[in-house]
């Protein structure tokens, strides 16, 4: 998945987290958390990610 083949005229987007910056959505799903280290370029990501949500967010821990 690249940024050229993103098709925002559907209801549900799947994107990398680095594409989402500067859009918002209704609700997110963050699908898996522990894919997130913890050092300061991935909690920048995820801290992307989190506040993209206007109105639902969810967020998923596998193992």
């Amino acid at each position: 998945m690249d940024k050229d083949n993103i098709n925002f005229d559907n209801n549900i987007n799947i994107l990398p987290s680095y594409l989402s910056k500067g859009l918002e959505f209704d609700a997110v799903v963050i699908a898996n958390r522990n894919n997130f280290k913890d050092n300061v370029i991935d909690l920048k990501l995820l801290y992307v990610s989190m506040t993209r949500a206007l109105h639902k967010l969810i967020i998923t821990n596998f193992i």
